[in-house]
C-alpha cells in the first residue's frame, strides 16, 4: 500500500514538473507585440452588496424593544463593517474599469472606454506590481499594477491577468522604465 501511495505521488510530481516547465518555456518565448491592450479583471460587486444587505437585515430583524448599550455597540459594529466592505467593493469595482492601450512608447489610459490620459514611457516614473491581501493569510493570485507619472501621481490601478503581467514587464524593460515588483507569481 505504501509503495502504491509513493508511486501516485511520484507520478503527480512528474506531471506537475512537466506542466511548470511548459509554462516557463512559454513565458521565455513570449514576444511583446508593437501594440497591445491590457484590460483589468472584471469585478462583480453585486454578491458583496447582497451579503451586506443580508447582514443589515438580519441585524434589524432581531430588533429588541429596549435599546441597550450592548445592542447599540453591536449595531455600530455591524454598520461599520458593512461600510468598510462596501467601500472596498466599490474601490475594486472602480479599478476594474481601467484599460491600457500600448503602441510603441505611447501608453493610452482608458477609464470606462473613454480616453483618460496619454503618456509616453519617458513620462512614467515607475510601475508597481503587487498582490492584494485577501484576508489574514492569503494573497490574490492575480497581480495588481499601479502606474505612476513623474509627479508620483497614480495614473491607473488595476488587477490584471498573469500573462499581461509578464507582457507588461517585458515591455517596460524594453523602454527602461523602473519596475517595483512585489508580486510573486508562483
Amino acid at each position: 500500500m505504501l509503495v502504491f501511495i509513493f508511486l501516485i505521488l511520484w507520478i503527480f510530481l512528474l506531471i506537475n514538473t512537466h506542466y511548470t516547465e511548459k509554462i516557463l518555456q512559454e513565458l521565455n518565448e513570449l514576444e511583446v507585440p508593437r501594440e497591445f491592450e491590457i484590460k483589468a479583471l472584471k469585478r462583480r460587486i453585486i454578491p458583496q452588496i447582497i451579503m451586506t444587505v443580508i447582514v443589515l437585515i438580519s441585524m434589524f430583524a432581531f430588533e429588541q424593544k429596549k435599546l441597550s448599550f450592548d445592542y447599540l455597540f453591536k449595531l455600530i459594529l455591524v454598520i461599520g463593517i458593512c461600510a468598510f466592505m462596501f467601500y472596498r467593493s466599490l474601490r475594486k469595482f472602480q479599478n476594474s474599469k481601467y484599460s491600457l492601450y500600448i503602441k510603441g512608447n505611447t501608453v493610452k489610459i482608458f477609464y470606462e472606454n473613454n480616453e483618460k490620459e496619454i503618456i509616453t514611457t519617458e513620462n512614467i516614473n515607475y510601475v508597481s506590481f503587487f498582490a492584494l491581501r485577501r484576508g489574514k493569510r492569503g494573497k490574490e493570485r492575480k497581480p495588481t499594477l499601479q502606474l505612476f507619472d513623474l509627479e508620483e501621481r497614480i495614473l491607473a490601478e488595476m488587477t490584471i491577468e498573469v500573462i499581461d503581467y509578464f507582457r507588461l514587464k517585458r515591455y517596460l524593460k524594453k523602454y527602461n522604465v523602473e519596475i517595483v515588483d512585489n508580486y510573486e507569481w508562483s
